[in-house]
């Protein structure tokens, strides 16, 4: 969160997650799976999260 303007920020980020679970529960219920990146997860460790992508992508149900 950056420093300067945090109520602004704030804000903007509760709607954006807001907007994003709205969004998420609409592609879900027309069957979509959906799996979130956060940048600081490419950040912090690409390969668990490439693993983990891939183990998903794997796993996933066959679609109807």
């Amino acid at each position: 969160m950056p420093k300067t303007s945090t109520s602004f920020w704030t804000e903007k980020f509760r709607r954006t997650v807001e907007r994003d679970r709205e969004k998420q529960t609409q592609l879900e219920s027309a069957g979509w799976r959906v799996l979130t990146v956060w940048e600081c997860e490419l950040k912090s460790d690409p390969e668990a999260l490439l693993d983990m992508l891939k183990n998903q992508l794997l796993t996933a149900a066959p679609r109807p």
